[in-house]
C-alpha cells in the first residue's frame, strides 16, 4: 500500500510556544500535521494522534497522501533547537493510545532562553500500537 510506503520516513516533530494563544504547538515537518496543548507533552501527544488519524484514514482513502512537508518557516525552526529526550515521545505516545494513568500529569518547563524543542521520531513508531 502507498501510505505505508510513504510512513517508512523518519520525522520531526518541532515544538514551540505561542504566547499570544498561550499554548504550545506541535508541528510534524514530513506530515504537516499540527497539535496544540497547554503544555509541551500535550501539544506533542496531540499531534501524534494528528498523525495517526491521517495514516488510518489513508489506509482506506487512497486519495489521502501522508506526506506534506511543513512549510519553511517551521522546518527552519528545526535548525538549533534543543532536542527533547526520547523518553517525552514514549509519554506522549502512551497518552494517545490510553497507557498512560490519565491522574499523572508529566509537564516540561523550558529554561533559559528555549524556545524551541525538537524531536527525532523513527519510523516504527510513528503509527504502531
Amino acid at each position: 500500500m502507498v501510505w505505508e510506503k510513504e510512513m517508512l520516513t523518519a520525522d520531526t516533530i518541532v515544538i514551540y510556544e505561542c504566547p499570544e494563544d498561550h499554548v504550545w504547538i506541535a508541528n510534524s515537518l514530513r506530515t504537516d500535521q499540527i497539535g496544540t496543548g497547554d503544555g509541551i507533552v500535550d501539544a506533542l501527544a496531540d499531534c501524534i494522534s494528528a498523525i495517526k488519524q491521517v495514516c488510518e484514514l489513508a489506509k482506506t482513502d487512497k486519495s489521502v497522501s501522508i506526506l506534506h512537508e511543513a512549510p519553511e518557516a517551521i522546518q527552519k525552526m528545526a535548525i538549533g533547537s534543543q532536542k527533547l529526550p526520547h523518553e517525552m515521545y514514549e509519554v506522549a505516545y502512551r497518552r494517545v493510545h490510553n497507557q498512560w494513568p490519565e491522574n499523572l500529569s508529566v509537564e516540561l518547563t523550558p529554561s533559559g532562553d528555549v524556545k524551541t524543542l525538537s524531536i527525532d521520531i523513527k519510523p516504527d513508531e510513528l503509527v504502531s500500537a
